[in-house]
């Protein structure tokens, strides 16, 4: 089923390492998320957006808890909007012991390497694809 006319554009949104290091809650977080998807069916109706999760990383392992929440609420936001497709990479990004792999951020323990990009776009690509797909 086709959603948006032929040529139409999608969205691709990434957020949530800044609201994390701000100290935003769970719930603010997912609120702007609700703001912006709002924002965006009042403006470019009919325009699907991939929402990719708020990704796992070392700088941020202490607010994990904070992440996973608001991921959780912002994929029941998607799946409750067929315009909407969450996509979450975090099992992608985690080692054996469940931590996020170093190797694959920068010295920042934030930034991704090369080899995080890598892993991180071969997890959304199929998602992204089959956004795009529906806007051609």
């Amino acid at each position: 089923m086709r959603l948006t006319p032929r040529g139409s554009p999608s969205i691709v949104f990434y957020a949530g390492d800044a609201d994390v290091a701000a100290n935003k809650t769970a719930d603010v977080i997912a609120a702007d998320y609700r703001r912006l998807v709002a924002t965006v069916h009042e403006r470019l109706p009919g325009t699907p957006m991939v929402i990719v999760g708020t990704k796992p990383s070392p700088a941020h392992w202490k607010q994990m808890e904070t992440i996973r929440r608001a991921n959780a609420l912002v994929k029941q936001l998607a799946g409750a909007d067929p315009l909407l497709r969450y996509v979450d990479a975090e099992q992608a990004l985690l080692g054996p012991d469940g931590g996020p792999r170093p190797e694959l951020y920068a010295e920042n323990g934030l930034n991704f390497n090369e080899r995080g990009y890598q892993i991180w776009t071969g997890a959304l690509k199929p998602a992204i694809e089959e956004a795009w797909a529906k806007t051609r």
